[in-house]
């Protein structure tokens, strides 16, 4: 009999984190799952620590791919995978306990596509926990699904991967797969899921934990083709929604909003330490990002959302590139030095809670 719920993930060099994130798997009462682990080429402990694991439990299996990067090793997963439904774990992060409990009874009562929870974002920085949720609610055809959307992406329930379970045969018959971005690529498969799904269940309960960790930041590493990935975004936010007519204007307003926010993050990756650019380089990329027509027009229809966002629409319109890269540097010392304060500005309707 095929296990009810295949968990994947991918796992690089986390000899450090991993048997907290497995811990957390085995030891949920529900017992019906396979975990694949797809050892992505790592090069310290971590093919040691999953080796031990899978020789102690039936239901670990473990894969060791060349190093191409989380999107490969997730796709690598899914065409492993024997199970109904399909949930994908960081290696640093955690589930709540009785989390696959919840799904397994939700999943047993009906026939669903997706499954959409809350999350906690834990700070271990400084030492606190935000949350992420949104109300419990059932969408039972495509129209419901749409309607919902503009929340459901305002509240950052939907740019993550690690916080749903897909129902298999729907990613596979529609052959959606996982791009080969470096950043992104989770959003656009949720899309292309969402694209897909008739039947969603969301619930406000949070069952995964996302940890940052001391060594981390919140500014993602240098891509070059980010913008290009936020534009590719927002192109299929707009397709998905744009066929139908009840999207309001306050939807709209939203919808634009994330992509304001997701451009803000193009111009700080610019100026990241781990950018290799030179200062003429950073200054010519910038200006040519300020230049776009596609971002220029969102602007003109940005209405005001959340004050950060706001100042920060209005100095991207300027297109003044000395603007624009200050901006980006006191983005940068504020991540470093006040994360929960960024968090907050990224993501206004994160709650600042206490979780033990």
């Amino acid at each position: 009999m095929s296990p009810l719920i295949s968990i994947i993930i991918p796992a690089y060099n986390c000899g450090t984190s991993i048997r907290e994130t497995l811990e957390s798997i085995l030891s949920q009462q529900m017992k019906n799952y396979e975990l694949l682990i797809i050892n992505d080429g790592s090069t310290d402990n971590t093919e040691e620590i999953l080796s031990e694991y899978e020789a102690e439990d039936h239901r670990i299996r473990v894969k060791t791919i060349e190093n191409v990067g989380p999107a490969n090793a997730r796709n690598v997963g899914i065409s492993l995978a024997q199970g109904d439904y399909i949930m994908f774990v960081d290696s640093d992060d955690t589930l709540q306990p009785n989390t696959l409990d919840v799904i397994e009874k939700i999943l047993c009562e009906q026939s669903l596509d997706l499954i959409i929870f809350g999350f906690y974002i834990r700070n271990t920085i400084e030492n606190q926990v935000f949350k992420y949720s949104a109300p419990e609610c059932f969408l039972s055809d495509e129209q419901a699904i749409i309607a919902a959307f503009p929340t459901l992406y305002f509240d950052n329930l939907l740019n993550q991967i690690w916080n749903k379970v897909y129902r298999a045969d729907l990613i596979r018959s529609k052959n959606i797969v996982f791009l080969d971005y470096r950043y992104g690529e989770d959003r656009l498969f949720v899309l292309d899921v969402l694209r897909q799904c008739r039947k969603v269940q969301v619930l406000e309960k949070c069952y995964y934990n996302y940890f940052m960790r001391a060594k981390q930041s919140l500014v993602t590493a240098f891509y070059d083709k980010k913008a290009l990935v936020c534009n590719l975004i927002d192109r299929k936010v707009k397709q998905l929604i744009t066929p139908f007519e009840i999207i309001k204007p306050e939807d709209l307003k939203q919808i634009r909003y994330m992509y304001v926010k997701s451009m803000l993050s193009c111009i700080t990756n610019l100026f990241s330490p781990s950018c290799p650019y030179t200062k003429k380089e950073k200054n010519e990329a910038l200006r040519e990002l300020l230049s776009s027509s596609y971002l220029q027009e969102e602007l003109t229809k940005y209405q005001r959302c959340h004050f950060i966002t706001d100042i920060t629409a209005f100095v991207m319109k300027t297109r003044w590139v000395w603007l624009n890269r200050w901006m980006a540097k006191f983005i940068l010392y504020m991540s470093r030095r006040h994360p929960s304060v960024f968090i907050k500005s990224k993501h206004p309707g994160a709650k600042n809670i206490q979780v033990a």
